[in-house]
């Protein structure tokens, strides 16, 4: 980990940590005004019906008066009002059928008043752990963001969340195929049964009213270490996971452990500080924190320093004049390949050297290829490739040649492409609609050299919404959704891939298509 990135990780687990600390003291806080209000029950329950050798199990079982029953209503309507924005709405139930009992012996009373503490408590925990770890994840991945920008020599293109997106990343299943609703729910049902069972057992022994809160006092405290140290691992986890996305969007093929050496770390930890893994390995608690609980490691992008990389190839090796290509969101400092001209590269990386070969391979058997006026294998490149009628420049993603990510990209059918010669064919269809476009009155005429095709799209969409995925693919179909269903760019290179690949579903298309193109 080079220095920039060892200052900055120290000073964003010194505020995370902080931030952590912070929401457990309220947590804290809450657990003692429960406790408080648990106190109040028991000792109202021992001046009320309790003797001078405390209280029988017998009187403790006894009915409540009516007086006593209206009171107890009262207090579940109180309790009601409170839990009205439960999880699951079980409390509220349970509440409203316990209202309607006509009886209720007073040990059922101060169990209800007990359990409406604890769910008031664990609602407002739900409700604190959803809010701060929501914002610990955006707040995370944009500084993270902003590190990365800060760091590399190429434009990177961050993703932006809505509510949904991160709700789902904190809400995700993980330890154990839980999440922390689970965990909170857990203990709540843990903590109930532990404080039933010990005021049933400190009315059968005729505990005094000191003892009996004193052991009531002593599990809440076990449950309140328990949230405790479950909220610093939940913040740990969505902070790591946050990381994991950034870096995963910066480009970046591995990650790194960063366990904060300044600060006082278990020998575990410790012995996973500095190891770096690839992103398919990434499994937290093994190869990526929490390694247990409150642990406070986090993870960086791992940057393999460039003298790691450079092997040379014949004819693929670079030269030393860089250029800085910067248009549509894609920024990348590159260096010419040597006796290729045309041909840039963004770094030398054994993805880049397999993919500038097969880019120069491939030069002969697509013509259009040649015709291109630079081709620039870059790393920063969202997706896989990318083509710019402005500069006639084709971007090509340098991991093209590598199986795994073009299985990924590729699965599912959401391109007519399936492999990586099909790309190199979409992105020059994409050229040759484009040298028709500009040789046929430029952009401004692009709608009336469109128009057939796009009436015909329309009026087959009207009558099946889903027939440009069905007959095209799901690329050309959320192309579409550009600009109110006008950007016919993506459908006209799917489907002359498709004549190409032979696999053509409307004849009338491909005609209408054509027209587009020649």
């Amino acid at each position: 980990m080079n220095e920039y990135w060892k200052k900055r990780n120290s000073e964003l687990l010194k505020i995370h940590a902080q931030k952590a600390d912070d929401i457990e003291r309220e947590l804290i806080k809450e657990y003692e005004r429960s406790l408080n209000g648990i106190k109040k029950e028991i000792e109202t329950f021992y001046a009320r019906y309790a003797g001078e050798n405390g209280i029988s199990m017998a009187e403790a079982r006894k009915q409540l008066s009516r007086d006593e029953l209206k009171g107890f209503k009262l207090s579940l309507e109180e309790f009601r009002e409170k839990a009205l924005d439960n999880a699951d709405g079980k409390w509220t139930t349970m509440l409203d059928n316990e209202y309607m009992r006509s009886r209720v012996s007073r040990l059922e009373a101060l169990k209800y008043q007990m359990r409406g503490e604890v769910e008031l408590l664990k609602q407002k925990q739900e409700d604190k752990f959803s809010t701060s770890l929501k914002k610990a994840y955006s707040d995370t991945y944009y500084t993270t963001n902003k590190h990365i920008a800060d760091s590399v020599d190429y434009a990177v293109n961050f993703a932006k969340f809505d509510r949904d997106t991160v709700k789902n990343a904190i809400y995700e299943k993980w330890l154990d195929g839980s999440n922390f609703s689970d965990r909170i729910w857990n203990d709540k049902q843990k903590l109930l049964r532990e404080l039933n069972t010990n005021l049933v057992q400190g009315i059968t022994r005729g505990d005094s009213p000191d003892k009996m809160i004193k052991n009531i006092s002593s599990r809440m405290n076990v449950s309140k270490s328990r949230v405790a140290a479950l909220y610093q691992t939940e913040y740990t986890h969505i902070m790591v996971d946050a990381r994991l996305r950034s870096i995963m969007d910066a480009g970046c093929d591995e990650y790194e452990i960063d366990e904060n050496m300044d600060s006082d770390i278990c020998d575990e930890c410790a012995s996973m500080h500095g190891k770096h893994f690839k992103l398919s390995e990434y499994q937290q608690g093994i190869t990526a924190p929490p390694f247990h609980t409150r642990c406070r490691g986090t993870i960086t992008g791992y940057f393999v320093e460039e003298e790691e990389t450079l092997e040379n190839v014949e004819d693929t090796d670079t030269m030393s004049l860089s250029k800085v290509f910067d248009e549509d969101g894609v920024r990348c400092k590159c260096n010419p390949v040597k006796n290729h001209n045309g041909i840039y590269t963004q770094t030398n990386s054994k993805n880049a050297q397999n993919t500038i070969k097969f880019v120069i391979d491939t030069k002969n058997s697509i013509d259009l290829l040649g015709d291109v006026s630079e081709i620039v294998i870059a790393k920063s490149i969202k997706g896989i490739a990318a083509y710019s009628h402005k500069n006639n420049r084709l971007y090509i993603n340098e991991k093209l040649t590598d199986e795994s990510f073009l299985n990924e990209m590729l699965k599912d059918g959401y391109f007519v492409a399936e492999n990586k010669l099909d790309v190199l064919w979409h992105e020059m269809f994409h050229k040759k609609h484009w040298d028709f476009v500009l040789t046929n009155g430029g952009e401004s005429n692009k709608m009336n050299i469109e128009s057939e095709l796009r009436k015909y799209v329309k009026e087959q969409q009207r009558l099946d919404y889903s027939y440009v995925s069905n007959t095209v693919s799901r690329n050309a179909k959320d192309g579409l959704k550009r600009e109110g269903n006008r950007q016919l760019n993506e459908l006209i290179a799917e489907v002359l891939l498709q004549e190409k690949k032979g696999i053509v579903k409307d004849k009338r298309l491909l005609e209408l298509v054509k027209r587009c193109v020649k």
